[in-house]
């Protein structure tokens, strides 16, 4: 043996005697309640992360509904009694009472839908128009002062009166309504027959819109030609209202720019 041998040798021999310090096992205990930690770790990460998508998702859908509709938010199917949307009316009106809708006027503060009588052998000038303000806001003839006068049967569970004088219209017979507190809508007709029970189950009809446009009217009219919904240009009046169409043949009441008093 050389003298390399006998060196490699050697270094062996130290190596040969080398313990390292420490266990010489794998606890599988422990690395099975790591690896437990971990996965469920992983776990709460991703689902944390899905939550915040799916909100992101639907802030984001929220808020280009509300910028398609032009308004600050309200639902039509649950209007708000501060203000309205303008893409479609907010109520939808049934056919009642001999009446039943011709028109549809979207505003912010108002809407405003107008009738026409159903009832073969009434004069065609018997017509009707309802107004539903926003809470606030009354019309002109309301004098910024909340209705007053004979109380009528609820209106959908809400509070009604006759007013003493017609607020919408001369000569027509009205009924107002609280339909949330602080905001009243109107239903004004001009018919010769019935005029109060008509004008009370007019009202009951107005029902909260759903998501979909109410429909285009047509109604025939007694001689049985066809009447066409809309006609004109629209007339309504006041820098609030943003109309989509009307009727001429009726006329519009402005609205009270001022708050209501109690």
């Amino acid at each position: 043996m050389d003298g390399d041998e006998r060196e490699a040798a050697r270094l062996l021999g130290v190596l040969r005697d080398f313990t390292p310090e420490g266990p010489d096992t794998i606890d599988l205990g422990l690395a099975r309640r790591v690896g437990r930690r971990r996965a469920l770790t992983r776990r709460a990460v991703d689902a944390t992360v899905l939550v915040v998508t799916v909100v992101a998702l639907v802030a984001g859908s929220t808020l280009l509904g509300r910028a398609l509709d032009g308004s600050d938010g309200s639902s039509p199917l649950t209007p708000s009694a501060d203000q309205f949307g303008t893409r479609y009316p907010a109520f939808k009106v049934g056919s009642a009472g001999g009446f039943a809708p011709v028109g549809y006027e979207n505003g912010r503060y108002v809407q405003r839908v107008f009738l026409r009588s159903v009832t073969r052998g009434e004069s065609t000038e018997t017509d009707g128009l309802i107004e539903i303000y926003v809470r606030g806001r009354l019309p002109e003839g309301a004098r910024g002062r909340y209705p007053t006068g004979t109380a009528a049967e609820p209106v959908g569970g809400r509070r009604a009166v006759w007013p003493r004088a017609p607020l919408l219209r001369e000569n027509a017979t009205e009924l107002a309504w609280e339909w949330s507190p602080g905001a009243w809508a109107f239903v004004s007709l001009r018919a010769s027959r019935q005029a109060f029970e008509r004008a009370h189950r007019v009202a009951q009809s107005v029902q909260p819109n759903g998501p979909s446009p109410a429909p285009v009217f047509t109604v025939p009219s007694p001689s049985g030609s066809v009447t066409p919904s809309f006609t004109g240009s629209p007339t309504a009046t006041g820098p609030e209202f943003r109309p989509t169409k009307s009727l001429t043949s009726l006329p519009v009441p402005s609205v009270s720019e001022s708050p209501a008093e109690p």
